[in-house]
């Protein structure tokens, strides 16, 4: 099954627009609820303080009425004016108390003579907890036994002058107007307005979630789906897909960054394929290398692949020997003057410090600087003097433990040579191509000697020598053979054993971090003179050296160290070989 046959198949309880939505209808119930509860709530309480004002009015009115029946002892008016009152819908019941407690007047006159016993009764319990009742006007709500609610005014009548002639002066308060009052319809108030608010919320949740889910539906989802569809593409391996951006909303956002994503994900892509194409143009070069005849194939077959397999337009290579002298080898795209003219830099950068010049001034040091990066095998980025040299990059080829040379690279097709990756690609041809440009050196320089084979070991060796003594110290002359050369020739015959170690001693001058020759001397033995190494650290480097070779050669060691075992050349080469070749 293909990738962009696949549709995700999503439990609607596991999908974004379900969640959002349930998250959304809860955090609006939440809210919903708490508005509605503190609106009945207030509603309640403000109907409740009306209730109550409306409460202390009608009593005042009607203690007002009593006051001039109870002055003149009228019982049969004020017997009347209760029974009056007590008719009303909205009052439930109407008592006169004395300051006992005892019931002089009441709607039931059966209750008349009874006396309330104040530590029972809830709503007397609220005024009569503290030791001095207080003598203001007051409301309380309480429930009767059958579960109705009942709001009471309790208004004292006070002991006033026109009273004191039946009552004495010292009692402040004579008794207690007793009204109830039924608020049956101010609960059912309270009731419809909390249907009506839950009904509301509902129809808000409703409401709120029909809109979201189409929301997300018609807006989200598909602006998702195209977003998963291109997700889908790009796991093909198809890169050039792209989301129109529409909007500056979170979803626009997320589609810019899958762009930049897309894009960037496309010259990594273009850059591995570079790279994939420059390592085996490398191999493949390396392959024909292995055979090149002599140092100048090889520098054409490096200048080919330079130009043709990377793209490079213009570039040279060029040689630099012990005492900084630098020759040109090879150009590609410049002309003569102008490959000349690179020559004469980089053979400045060494000339320079011989100069008796003062070392604080800026441009003297920068150009040290660069002599230094190359000598320490340093890929960098000469700057040019923005007339007839532009800025280049310098590559130094590295072999057998010291710079040999360099490549250098002004132009290339379609890129910035100030590139990082550019100067990451240059450096891994210099170091790929550099043991080949060494070999052929050194078979360019023997057979340029008007000597014997042994001759030119001898001199070899002797010269190392001297330069060792230059800094005081020793020699390391390591000889190898191939143990199991008989073996090779028999599997693959002579030509291909002999190649064999050509190869070999190729890849482990390659793997051989410290200045070195290697001289091969026999059809399967090698010399590997290492000047101020240890004897045993040598046996050590050339050890790992061989065993990281890629073949079958199965190597035999011997070693010779000067000046220990001699002081001349032919010393120690007979020291290093007796009994061994």
């Amino acid at each position: 099954m293909k990738i962009a046959e696949w549709e995700p198949k999503i439990k609607c309880t596991k999908s974004l627009i379900f969640k959002t939505t349930v998250l959304l209808i809860i955090g609006l119930f939440v809210v919903i609820s708490i508005f509605s509860h503190t609106n009945i709530m207030l509603t309640e309480k403000r109907l409740l303080e009306i209730a109550s004002n409306e409460a202390s009015k009608t009593s005042d009115a009607v203690k007002g009425s009593l006051k001039n029946a109870m002055l003149s002892n009228n019982r049969q008016v004020i017997d009347s004016i209760i029974s009056t009152v007590s008719n009303e819908a909205s009052i439930e019941d109407i008592k006169i108390l004395d300051i006992s407690g005892q019931i002089k007047y009441a709607k039931d006159s059966s209750e008349v003579g009874m006396s309330l016993d104040r530590t029972k009764i809830k709503s007397c319990n609220i005024c009569h907890a503290s030791a001095v009742p207080p003598r203001n006007n007051l409301t309380v709500i309480f429930e009767k036994t059958d579960g109705s609610k009942i709001l009471r005014n309790v208004n004292p009548i006070d002991n006033e002058k026109e009273c004191f002639s039946c009552h004495d002066q010292s009692q402040k308060v004579l008794g207690k107007l007793l009204v109830d009052f039924k608020i049956n319809d101010l609960q059912n108030i309270v009731k419809g307005n909390r249907k009506i608010l839950i009904a509301s919320a509902a129809a808000t949740l409703i409401t709120a979630l029909i809109i979201v889910a189409a929301v997300l539906v018609i807006y989200l989802k598909p602006k998702l789906h195209n977003l998963t569809k291109n997700i889908r593409k790009t796991a093909e391996g198809n890169y050039d897909t792209h989301i129109k951006v529409k909007g500056q909303d979170e979803i626009a956002v997320l589609s810019q960054e899958f762009n930049n994503m897309i894009n960037a994900i496309k010259q990594r892509d273009e850059k591995i394929k570079n790279q994939l194409k420059t390592f085996t143009t490398i191999y493949d070069v390396s392959s024909i290398l292995k055979r090149a005849e002599s140092l100048q194939e090889d520098i054409m077959l490096i200048l080919n692949t330079l130009e043709m397999g990377l793209n490079i337009e213009q570039c040279t290579i060029l040689f630099i020997d012990d005492t900084g002298n630098v020759e040109l080898k090879g150009y590609v795209g410049l002309t003569q003057e102008d490959a000349d003219l690179v020559r004469l830099v980089i053979e400045e950068m060494f000339e320079i410090s011989k100069m008796p010049v003062s070392r604080e001034k800026e441009e003297i040091k920068a150009v040290i600087g660069e002599k230094d990066k190359i000598l320490g095998d340093e890929v960098f980025i000469a700057a040019g003097d923005g007339k007839l040299i532009r800025d280049f990059i310098i590559a130094p080829l590295k072999a057998g433990g010291r710079v040999i040379g360099a490549i250098t690279v002004h132009k290339i097709k379609d890129s910035d040579i100030h590139a990082s990756e550019i100067k990451d690609t240059i450096s891994i041809i210099a170091t790929a191509m550099s043991p080949y440009i060494h070999i052929g050196l050194c078979l360019e320089k023997r057979a340029s000697m008007q000597e014997s084979p042994f001759d030119a070991l001898i001199a070899t060796i002797q010269r190392n020598i001297e330069r060792a003594e230059q800094y005081q110290g020793g020699l390391s002359l390591i000889i190898i053979k191939a143990e199991n050369y008989e073996d090779i020739i028999k599997k693959i015959g002579t030509i291909k054993a002999s190649d064999n170690i050509r190869k070999a001693l190729i890849e482990i001058s390659a793997f051989i971090d410290k200045v070195h020759e290697i001289i091969r001397m026999t059809e399967n033995s090698a010399a590997i003179i290492l000047p101020i190494v240890a004897e045993s650290e040598a046996l050590d480097i050339v050890h790992k050296a061989t065993g990281r070779c890629t073949n079958d050669i199965v190597w035999q060691f011997k070693s010779a160290y000067y000046p220990d075992d001699g002081t001349l050349a032919e010393e120690i080469l007979h020291k290093a070989t007796e009994k061994f070749l």
